[in-house]
């Protein structure tokens, strides 16, 4: 595999002040490059129309095998791969149709059977594209096949695109927890074209933003969390130049954050903001009814109202969770019939983790706290909607 070396984090250029810096005419918009170890190192391109320049150079003289979602694959985007790969690469690809379901050990041996069928080799890439359920269950396949071979992901959602894509975090999930089962393996390029978004539900979108929130409330100039503010409506409508600065900004902020502990040595991590409640309400309800960002969604609304019941945030600090979330047509809390079975969930997460609930809190925008344990009580105050008086 070829292309630009991998720099440091720091020598990548900013985009500042809510504006695109490279026109949306560019074939590359952004490159922002990572190196955590020598054997961990690779590139984010980041643009509007980029994905068969990408796929060319990202994959250069390797084998691709290509694991894809059917519906995404079918909608235009399968000949876009294939006019960049080649016709070869349309005898070795695998098409399955993507959801939270697919992340199981059941698929996730299929899919590792299809690569050692399909005659893949330690040298070959998988090219994972699809969005954030798949590229997971795509990276924990790559991870485990002869001991790991190299992948790249092409995210066709705002999820993926703007976080779940980046940073290696690779898994299925149990029978028990959401992504129990897992492995740290980076991919060596993530390919974001921004014109795959045009097809998504507006419902899809919106749990992107879910996403990008997160990522913005650790940013401590708050011009993320200030720009998905004043444009979600601008967002939600898929604008593409909007649209391409959220996932600019989201990725850079994202790759600053894991620059020092790319394998989650510590778990106490900022990263995890909404995450604690939202994967106890997705294991709970089984993941029938909540979308993953709407799922994160609640949890960041609840652990802003949690933090102005413990006397950590101020009220205006909630209010603008409530306003950045409600204007991105997101939900802010578990409806009460679901509060009991998300504490039990969250219980289990204890008992895992030694008995500690760690918990992410904002103090304000662009401050994440992270405490050692927050009492049943409040977080079940906290997830029905309830604030300090």
């Amino acid at each position: 595999m070829t292309g630009a070396q991998p720099q440091s984090l720091n020598e990548a250029t900013a985009i500042r002040s809510g504006r695109v810096v490279h026109p949306l005419s560019s074939p590359i918009a952004r490159r922002l490059h990572f190196r955590y170890f020598r054997e961990y190192s690779g590139a984010v391109a980041i643009g509007s129309g980029n994905l068969e320049h990408e796929l060319r150079q990202q994959v250069a003289d390797a084998r691709p095998f290509v694991l894809a979602d059917r519906s995404v694959w079918d909608n235009g985007t399968g000949a876009r791969v294939l006019s960049a790969l080649g016709p070869l690469a349309d005898s070795r690809q695998r098409r399955i149709t993507a959801g939270e379901g697919i992340k199981s050990t059941g698929i996730w041996r299929d899919v590792v059977d299809w690569m050692q069928n399909a005659g893949m080799r330690r040298h070959d890439v998988l090219v994972v594209v699809g969005g954030g359920s798949l590229t997971d269950l795509g990276g924990f396949a790559a991870a485990t096949y002869l001991r790991g071979v190299p992948y790249i992901n092409v995210p066709t959602t705002l999820l993926s695109q703007a976080d779940a894509a980046v940073g290696g975090k690779t898994a299925v999930n149990s029978s028990l927890a959401k992504n129990a089962i897992g492995a740290f393996h980076h991919p060596v390029g993530v390919i974001a074209d921004v014109t795959l978004l045009e097809t998504l539900e507006r419902r899809d979108v919106s749990a992107g933003l879910a996403e990008c929130i997160k990522v913005s409330a650790a940013q401590h100039s708050g011009e993320l969390f200030t720009y998905l503010t004043d444009h979600a409506e601008l967002l939600l409508a898929k604008d593409g130049p909007a649209l391409l600065h959220v996932v600019s900004a989201a990725v850079e902020e994202k790759l600053r954050l894991l620059a020092a502990d790319p394998f989650e040595t510590e778990l106490a991590r900022v990263l995890n903001f909404g995450h604690t409640v939202g994967h106890a309400l997705e294991s709970a309800d089984r993941y029938r009814t909540w979308r993953h960002g709407e799922a994160v969604a609640i949890g960041m609304a609840t652990a802003a109202r949690a933090a102005t019941l413990l006397g950590i945030a101020d009220r205006d600090t909630c209010r603008a969770f409530h306003q950045v979330l409600t204007r991105s047509a997101l939900p802010l809390s578990v409806p009460d019939g679901s509060v009991d079975a998300v504490v039990e969930h969250l219980d289990g997460i204890r008992r895992v983790r030694g008995g500690k609930l760690r918990y992410v809190l904002p103090r304000a925008v662009g401050e994440l706290v992270v405490l050692d344990e927050v009492d049943t009580g409040t977080l079940a105050q906290a997830m029905r909607g309830r604030t300090a008086s």
